[in-house]
């Protein structure tokens, strides 16, 4: 197996998503993602490892090449790190209550959104 088709399992394996499912959500072919994941193929484009990254986190070079850390932090970039930390820091206590009930609505989507996913590669099983 290759450093990509690991990576690739483990991502499919944490996100609990489908070779079809995560195919499409980031715009490829089952056939190409299932030659990559079951290397008959033993790498991906920069462009493939980098929409990876910036749609769920996970490490373009992680993905690649095994290295680094195999997630990212959330703001790639320092400048826009400040800008956001200068903004969180100008909102009164009600507005961060307000902030906070919304990361919370998010992390509850989420979660119903791995159930929904776990659920449906159940049935898929039981057909």
């Amino acid at each position: 197996m290759s450093i990509v088709s690991d990576n690739l399992r483990t991502i499919l394996s944490e996100l609990n998503m489908s070779q079809i499912d995560f195919s499409r959500s980031v715009g490829t072919s089952f056939g190409y993602l299932n030659m990559v994941i079951n290397s008959r193929r033993t790498s991906i484009s920069q462009q493939l490892a980098l929409l990876i990254e910036e749609k769920y986190g996970y490490s373009a070079d992680w993905i690649l090449h095994g290295l680094g850390d195999k997630k990212i932090f959330p703001f790639k970039s320092q400048k826009r790190y400040k800008e956001m930390r200068s903004q969180i820091n100008r909102l009164s206590s009600e507005e961060m209550i307000h902030v906070f009930k919304y990361i919370l609505s998010l992390e509850e989507q989420e979660r119903i959104e791995i159930e929904k996913r776990k659920l449906k590669k159940q049935n898929r099983r039981l057909v």
